[in-house]
C-alpha cells in the first residue's frame, strides 16, 4: 500500500479507513548539528520551527551517507569529528543515554588514543558514548547489526522519541527517534560474501541460512552484493533513525577498449570516477561528502602558526538531497588534532573576504575590540573565547544568507559599531555554541540547555558568558542584557521569516513584535 502524509479530506479518510497511523509517518527527517558550521549549513535546508520562524535542518542525517576523497585527506578524521559532535549535541540537549556511536574499524587504522585526540572525548566519554569493533566483518554481519538495532529501537520506541522543534505539514511538532550512528571504515574492507540471499531475518534478528559465494568476487558481483544490501537494509535505517556513514574510495572506470566513452555517474564526480559498492550505492546515498587536498601548512608555510601542521581541504557535497551540490568550502586539518572547526570557519570567512577588517592585523566586524593575525588566531582565541563565538556567528550569518536564503549578506560593521559590547556578547553567546567544550559541564547547564532548544526564547544574562578576561571585566553584561529578548535558533542566526536580520534602533537589538515569549533563566 502507498502511504500518504497529509492531503485532502478524501485522502485523510482513506488513511483512517486503512488503519494508517499518521504519527508513524515522518515528512521531515531531523538532522543533528555538528561542530562544523559550514557542514551544517551546506548540507541542510530551512524547515518551519514550532513558533513560525525558519530554522536550519542540517548536519548529520539518519540516512546512508558516504564520505569520499583523495588519499590522506582526513576522511576518517572528519567522520569521527562529525559523528562525535552530533552525539554530544543530543547529550547537551536531551541528556545521556539517547544517542550513541558504533564505530566499525574494519581497516584497523584507528586506535582509542587517536580517536580521543580528534573527538576531544575523555576515556570515560569514549567508553560510555562509543562502541568500537576492529574485527573483520561481512555485509551480512553489518545487516544483522542494523536489523537488531532497528528491532530494539522500534520495540521500545516510546523510550527513544524526542521532540525536534520542527513542524510537519499539518503544523504538528515532529517527533523523532534518537539517532544511532554507525560509522564504517571502509566500504572497500567489508567482505561482501553471502549477501545475495539476504531476504529476511528470524525473530532474533539473525539472517536465515546463507550459501556462501566464492571468495574471489569480480567487481560486478561485488556491486551486486552491495545493491542487494542497500535495497534490503535502507528501510531499517529509515524506520529506526539509524545513520550509516561510510568511508568510501574513488575508483576509475575500466575501459573496455580505447574507443569506449567514460561514464559520469554524478554531475560533480569526474569522468569515469565511481565509488566502491556500485552504481546503486551511489544513487541510494542521501548525501556524498567529498574532500580534496588544498594548501599545505608546514615550516615553509606557517599560516596559522608553528603549532599547525596540516593542510586545508576543499570540501563539497557532490550529492545532496537537501541543498545545492558541488559548492566547495574550505576546512582546516591538523595532523595532531584533526579538523579544527574554528579555523575552518575563519578560513571560510578569509576566502569569502567577509566580516574581517584589516590585512595582516585583523579584527572581526562584529567584535572590533579583539585584534589578531592568522598566525596568532588560536592563541588569541585561548585568551578571548568570545572571538571563537564571533567567528562562528559571522560564518553562520554569511553561509545561511548565501546557501539558505540565496541572498547577499549585509555588513555586520554597523552592528559592531552601534550595538554596545555587552549586548553583542549576549547575542554572540545566544546564537552560537562552543566548538569543543561540552556546555553540560558548565555549572549553569540548565540555562545553557535552553540555548540549544531552538523553539525557546529567553533573556540572556551574564551567568553563562562570564569569562575572566579584560573584555568582560569592562562590560556589565548582566545589566545591559536584562530586558532584551533573543531567539535561540538551531543554526540560522537572528533571522525572521519576513524581515531578515533584526534591526538596530537607538543602539538596541530589536526583534519583530511577534517574538515575545520570554523564558527567564
Amino acid at each position: 500500500m502507498i502511504n500518504l502524509i497529509g492531503g485532502s479530506k478524501l485522502l485523510n479518510r482513506v488513511s483512517q479507513l486503512s488503519g494508517q497511523n499518521q504519527e508513524d509517518m515522518f515528512s521531515i527527517f531531523p538532522a543533528i548539528p555538528t561542530k562544523f558550521t559550514t557542514y551544517n549549513i551546506y548540507s541542510g535546508q530551512l524547515e518551519m520551527g514550532m513558533h513560525g520562524y525558519p530554522v536550519l535542518n542540517g548536519g548529520l542525517f539518519p540516512r546512508l551517507c558516504n564520505i569520499i576523497g583523495e588519499s590522506a585527506t582526513g576522511k576518517t578524521t572528519i567522520m569521527v569529528g562529525l559523528a562525535t559532535s552530533a552525539v554530544d549535541y543530543i547529550r547537551r540537549r536531551f541528556g545521556d543515554g539517547y544517542s550513541e556511536l558504533i564505530y566499525l574499524d574494519v581497516e584497523k587504522n584507528l586506535n582509542k588514543n587517536r580517536f580521543c585526540d580528534i573527538s576531544h572525548w575523555s576515556t570515560a566519554d569514549y567508553q560510555t558514548r562509543c562502541s568500537y569493533s576492529g574485527e573483520d566483518i561481512s555485509l551480512v554481519d553489518l545487516a544483522n547489526l542494523i536489523m537488531k538495532l532497528a528491532d530494539v529501537k522500534l520495540k521500545y520506541k516510546k523510550d527513544y522519541l524526542l521532540p525536534s522543534g520542527l513542524r510537519d505539514i499539518d503544523g504538528k511538532e515532529v517527533m523523532f527517534l534518537a539517532p544511532t550512528y554507525i560509522c564504517v571504515d571502509s566500504v572497500a574492507a567489508i567482505n561482501p560474501n553471502g549477501v545475495e540471499d539476504l531476504i529476511e531475518h528470524d525473530k532474533a534478528g539473525e539472517m536465515k541460512d546463507l550459501d556462501k559465494l566464492g571468495t574471489n568476487m569480480e567487481a560486478a558481483q561485488d556491486a551486486k552484493a552491495w545493491t542487494i544490501f542497500v535495497r534490503k537494509i535502507k528501510p531499517f535505517l529509515d524506520k529506526a533513525n539509524i545513520g550509516l556513514y561510510c568511508i568510501n574510495h574513488k575508483t576509475k572506470e575500466m575501459k573496455i577498449d580505447m574507443f569506449s566513452k567514460e561514464t559520469r555517474y554524478l554531475p560533480f564526480l569526474g569522468m569515469g570516477e565511481k565509488l566502491k559498492g556500485g552504481k546503486e550505492f551511489i544513487f541510494q546515498s542521501y548525501n556524498i561528502f567529498d574532500l580534496q587536498s588544498g594548501e599545505k601548512y608546514d615550516d615553509k608555510n606557517p599560516v596559522y602558526g608553528n603549532d599547525i601542521r596540516g593542510f586545508s581541504t576543499r570540501a563539497s557535497f557532490v550529492k545532496s538531497k537537501t541543498n545545492m551540490e558541488g559548492v566547495r568550502f574550505p576546512m582546516v586539518f591538523d595532523l595532531n588534532r584533526g579538523y579544527l572547526p574554528e579555523l575552518s570557519d575563519f578560513e571560510y570567512l578569509y576566502q569569502k573576504k567577509y566580516g574581517i577588517d584589516g590585512a595582516v592585523k585583523m579584527s572581526l566586524d562584529i567584535l572590533p575590540e579583539v585584534t589578531f593575525t592568522r598566525r596568532t588566531l588560536l592563541q588569541t582565541i585561548e585568551e578571548y573565547p568570545q572571538l571563537a563565538r564571533a567567528i562562528q556567528f559571522t560564518t553562520k550569518f554569511h553561509a545561511s544568507n548565501e546557501m539558505l536564503y540565496h541572498t547577499i549578506p549585509g555588513s555586520l560593521k554597523d552592528m559592531g559599531t552601534n550595538v554596545p559590547l555587552e549586548q553583542r556578547l549576549s547575542i554572540l553567546y545566544n546564537f552560537t555554541s562552543p566548538y569543543e567544550k561540552d556546555v553540560m559541564d558548565n555549572p549553569f547547564k540548565n540555562f545553557a540547555s535552553l540555548a540549544h532548544a531552538n523553539q525557546h526564547y529567553f533573556t540572556f544574562g551574564n551567568n553563562f558568558v562570564n569569562h575572566s578576561n579584560d573584555l568582560f571585566k569592562n562590560a556589565n553584561v548582566d545589566q545591559a542584557a536584562k530586558g532584551y529578548t533573543f531567539i535561540s535558533s538551531n543554526g540560522v542566526t537572528p533571522y525572521d521569516a519576513d524581515k531578515g536580520l533584526a534591526s538596530v534602533e537607538n543602539g538596541h537589538y530589536v526583534f519583530p513584535a511577534k517574538q515575545t515569549n520570554v523564558i527567564n533563566s
